[in-house]
Protein backbone atom coordinates (compact mmCIF):
# COMPACT_ATOMS: atom_id res chain seq x y z
CA UNK A 1 0.00 0.00 0.00
CA UNK A 2 1.39 3.39 -0.97
CA UNK A 3 -0.08 6.56 0.53
CA UNK A 4 0.66 9.98 -1.00
CA UNK A 5 -0.70 13.50 -0.65
CA UNK A 6 0.45 16.17 -3.08
CA UNK A 7 -1.83 18.81 -1.54
CA UNK A 8 -2.05 17.65 2.11
CA UNK A 9 -5.84 18.06 1.85
CA UNK A 10 -6.49 14.88 -0.10
CA UNK A 11 -4.71 11.60 0.37
CA UNK A 12 -4.49 8.78 -2.14
CA UNK A 13 -3.88 5.17 -1.18
CA UNK A 14 -2.90 2.71 -3.89
CA UNK A 15 -2.81 -1.02 -3.13
CA UNK A 16 -0.30 -3.42 -4.65
CA UNK A 17 -3.10 -4.58 -6.94
CA UNK A 18 -3.66 -1.03 -8.21
CA UNK A 19 -6.89 -0.25 -6.33
CA UNK A 20 -7.07 3.48 -5.56
CA UNK A 21 -8.85 4.90 -2.52
CA UNK A 22 -9.30 8.61 -1.81
CA UNK A 23 -9.01 9.60 1.83
CA UNK A 24 -9.81 12.93 3.47
CA UNK A 25 -9.90 14.43 6.91
CA UNK A 26 -13.68 14.11 6.85
CA UNK A 27 -15.81 11.70 4.82
CA UNK A 28 -17.47 13.00 1.69
CA UNK A 29 -18.91 11.79 -1.60
CA UNK A 30 -15.44 11.42 -3.15
CA UNK A 31 -13.42 10.19 -0.18
CA UNK A 32 -13.51 8.22 3.05
CA UNK A 33 -12.03 9.04 6.44
CA UNK A 34 -9.33 6.74 7.85
CA UNK A 35 -11.85 5.57 10.47
CA UNK A 36 -14.35 4.70 7.72
CA UNK A 37 -11.70 2.58 6.03
CA UNK A 38 -10.91 0.80 9.29
CA UNK A 39 -14.59 0.02 9.87
CA UNK A 40 -14.97 -1.12 6.27
CA UNK A 41 -11.94 -3.40 6.57
CA UNK A 42 -13.27 -4.94 9.78
CA UNK A 43 -16.79 -5.43 8.42
CA UNK A 44 -15.57 -6.88 5.13
CA UNK A 45 -13.19 -9.26 6.89
CA UNK A 46 -15.93 -10.44 9.26
CA UNK A 47 -18.28 -10.97 6.28
CA UNK A 48 -15.71 -13.02 4.34
CA UNK A 49 -14.72 -14.96 7.48
CA UNK A 50 -18.38 -15.75 8.30
CA UNK A 51 -18.83 -17.21 4.85
CA UNK A 52 -15.58 -19.21 5.14
CA UNK A 53 -16.46 -20.48 8.63
CA UNK A 54 -19.95 -21.56 7.61
CA UNK A 55 -18.68 -23.27 4.47
CA UNK A 56 -15.98 -25.16 6.40
CA UNK A 57 -18.68 -26.41 8.78
CA UNK A 58 -21.01 -27.35 5.88
CA UNK A 59 -23.55 -24.62 6.56
CA UNK A 60 -25.07 -22.18 4.12
CA UNK A 61 -25.86 -18.66 5.35
CA UNK A 62 -28.64 -16.63 3.78
CA UNK A 63 -29.28 -12.88 3.99
CA UNK A 64 -25.83 -12.32 5.50
CA UNK A 65 -25.17 -8.77 6.72
CA UNK A 66 -22.51 -7.20 8.94
CA UNK A 67 -22.92 -3.84 10.68
CA UNK A 68 -19.93 -2.21 12.37
CA UNK A 69 -20.01 0.76 14.71
CA UNK A 70 -17.16 2.33 16.63
CA UNK A 71 -17.04 4.25 19.86
CA UNK A 72 -14.17 6.65 20.48
CA UNK A 73 -12.24 6.15 23.69
CA UNK A 74 -12.92 8.72 26.39
CA UNK A 75 -9.26 9.04 27.38
CA UNK A 76 -6.00 9.71 25.57
CA UNK A 77 -4.41 8.67 23.31
CA UNK A 78 -6.94 9.33 20.52
CA UNK A 79 -8.30 5.98 19.40
CA UNK A 80 -11.36 3.88 18.93
CA UNK A 81 -12.17 2.39 22.30
CA UNK A 82 -14.62 -0.26 21.17
CA UNK A 83 -15.96 -1.85 18.02
CA UNK A 84 -19.51 -3.18 17.99
CA UNK A 85 -20.06 -5.79 15.28
CA UNK A 86 -23.56 -7.06 14.64
CA UNK A 87 -23.91 -9.97 12.25
CA UNK A 88 -27.20 -11.27 10.96
CA UNK A 89 -27.98 -14.29 8.82
CA UNK A 90 -30.52 -17.03 8.34
CA UNK A 91 -29.53 -20.67 8.47
CA UNK A 92 -30.98 -24.03 9.46
CA UNK A 93 -28.81 -24.74 12.48
CA UNK A 94 -28.98 -24.74 16.24
CA UNK A 95 -27.90 -22.00 18.65
CA UNK A 96 -24.78 -24.04 19.45
CA UNK A 97 -23.93 -24.32 15.74
CA UNK A 98 -24.46 -20.58 15.32
CA UNK A 99 -22.05 -19.90 18.19
CA UNK A 100 -19.52 -22.27 16.60
CA UNK A 101 -19.73 -20.30 13.34
CA UNK A 102 -19.19 -17.01 15.24
CA UNK A 103 -16.22 -18.42 17.17
CA UNK A 104 -14.60 -19.73 13.99
CA UNK A 105 -15.28 -16.39 12.27
CA UNK A 106 -13.37 -14.53 14.98
CA UNK A 107 -10.47 -16.97 14.62
CA UNK A 108 -10.36 -16.46 10.83
CA UNK A 109 -10.72 -12.67 10.59
CA UNK A 110 -7.25 -11.24 10.06
CA UNK A 111 -8.39 -7.65 10.62
CA UNK A 112 -10.09 -8.25 13.97
CA UNK A 113 -7.15 -10.37 15.11
CA UNK A 114 -4.73 -7.60 14.06
CA UNK A 115 -6.37 -4.67 15.83
CA UNK A 116 -4.48 -5.40 19.04
CA UNK A 117 -1.14 -5.94 17.30
CA UNK A 118 1.92 -3.79 17.92
CA UNK A 119 2.57 -1.10 15.32
CA UNK A 120 6.24 -0.41 14.61
CA UNK A 121 6.71 3.04 13.05
CA UNK A 122 10.00 3.88 11.34
CA UNK A 123 11.31 6.77 9.27
CA UNK A 124 12.79 6.54 5.78
CA UNK A 125 14.04 9.56 3.84
CA UNK A 126 12.11 10.14 0.60
CA UNK A 127 13.87 9.31 -2.67
CA UNK A 128 16.09 12.17 -3.87
CA UNK A 129 14.10 14.83 -5.67
CA UNK A 130 11.04 14.40 -3.46
CA UNK A 131 10.37 16.82 -0.61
Amino acid sequence: MTVTSPTHSSITSVSEGGHVVSVGLTPGPDNSSPSDLLLSALGSCIYISLDMAATSLNFSLNDLAVHVNAEKAQSLPHRIGRFDVLVSFNFDGSIEERELILTKTKELCTVSNTLSADIIMQYAAPPSGDH
